[in-house]
């Protein structure tokens, strides 16, 4: 089983944070993944909290899931930083692209244009 750390920057919305939830439970239902939903900031579970349930479960290596659509400044810097104020040097993690550097985006978009005609 993989452990996925999902992060979405925060909203003071709480639809805007909802969804991310749902998404984390929709990843869920995959055997194969063990999903932990955080917030870059604005709401909870903040990062820390988030890697320190991984940690408090056992978990010692994680996929970092970025729901970001491009390499800003919280994909370069932030989320690593907020990260390592709770991982122990047994953590590790691998920081996944964000989902806008996916090829796959396009015919996401295509197929929401494509409905909206």
């Amino acid at each position: 089983m993989k452990a996925i750390l999902l992060i979405a920057h925060g909203s003071r919305m709480d639809a805007a944070n909802e969804q991310l939830l749902r998404i984390a439970s929709a990843l869920q239902e995959d055997p194969q993944y063990t999903v932990y939903p955080a917030f870059l900031e604005l709401c909870e579970p903040s990062i820390p909290i988030a890697v320190e349930h991984m940690l408090s479960d056992g978990i010692k290596n994680a996929l970092v899931l970025p729901y970001f659509l491009s390499k800003g400044k919280h994909w370069q810097s932030d989320i690593a930083t907020e990260i390592d104020k709770a991982a122990t040097t047994d953590f590790s993690y691998k920081l996944l692209d964000p989902i806008g550097e996916y090829p796959e985006i396009i015919d996401l978009l295509l197929g929401i244009l494509k409905t909206a005609n």
